[in-house]
């Protein structure tokens, strides 16, 4: 296996984020023998000049398409990657200028894992009116102690920037689902490859900013709900449950989100 990358960054309507944010990190990487695959959601036309003026050796594939959504897109995307391994950044999130030289190295050091990812550095900010009123605290996700079963129970925040895996031709984002996206491709992966498949790259490799403009932030709890309740519907498609039964958490996650309905909570971190 010759452990070529191709990052897909799926970007909707957001130049000046995915211009100063996104691609700024593409272009500062150390090792530049990777395949950048873009999927302009929308042909947004300001995107599409940005995309023409970049001047790099970096291999760029560049999509086009109709409004139709980030699942559908990231799934573009995967049909469009040429390379070996596949990976994802979102236009508002940025890799440090060694992260594919690092996930390179990880993979060719671990030759049984089919998958990966580093650790984040994060931060979940408040926005109103488009200006920035209250910047949240540092922290890192996941932590380096989490383990496998921590991420397949949902006990380790699981976030698909800066993920990497295998090729494969059956695992595709879940267009049923929103808030739980990442965490049920997860879920597919772990039922392809099984739970020795992943292993955490312990550097810290990616900065995300989420802000209460994003779809976490203007989330409610009614729609993880919803996924929830998709997921524990739908477990039997999942073949690591049976490693890991889900009677375990599951139906005890739905209750406890329906109690912060009741009480009319709010989600953590991006309140003013």
């Amino acid at each position: 296996m010759n452990n070529e990358l191709s990052i897909i960054t799926a970007t909707y309507n957001r130049p000046e984020k995915f211009k100063t944010i996104c691609l700024a990190s593409i272009l500062s990487q150390s090792q530049k023998n990777f395949e950048w695959v873009i999927v302009n959601d929308g042909a947004d036309q300001e995107t599409r000049k940005i995309i023409e003026e970049i001047k790099s050796p970096i291999s760029i594939n560049y999509i086009e398409t109709p409004h139709q959504g980030l699942c559908k897109s990231r799934n573009l995307g995967l049909e469009y990657a040429s390379r070996e391994l596949v990976g994802f950044l979102d236009d508002d999130n940025q890799i440090y200028n060694n992260y594919v030289e690092q996930i390179i190295i990880h993979f060719q050091d671990n030759p049984h894992i089919f998958m990966a990812m580093p650790i984040q550095d994060r931060r979940r900010d408040v926005y109103r009116e488009g200006k920035l009123v209250r910047k949240g605290k540092e922290f890192i996700s996941p932590k380096p102690e989490a383990s496998n079963e921590d991420f397949v129970r949902g006990r380790a925040i699981f976030d698909s920037n800066g993920f990497v895996h295998h090729q494969n031709e059956r695992i595709r984002f879940n267009e049923n689902l929103l808030i739980l996206s990442d965490f049920e491709y997860l879920l597919q992966c772990f039922s392809e490859w099984g739970f020795d498949s992943f292993l955490l790259l312990k550097q810290h490799l990616v900065r995300y900013i989420q802000t209460s403009d994003g779809i976490i932030g203007q989330s409610k709890w009614q729609d993880w709900l919803k996924d929830t309740e998709y997921l524990w519907k739908n477990r039997s498609q999942y073949k690591i449950f049976s490693i890991l039964d889900p009677s375990d958490w599951l139906p005890q996650s739905i209750a406890e989100i329906k109690r912060k309905i009741e009480n009319n909570e709010k989600i953590p971190g991006f309140s003013e």
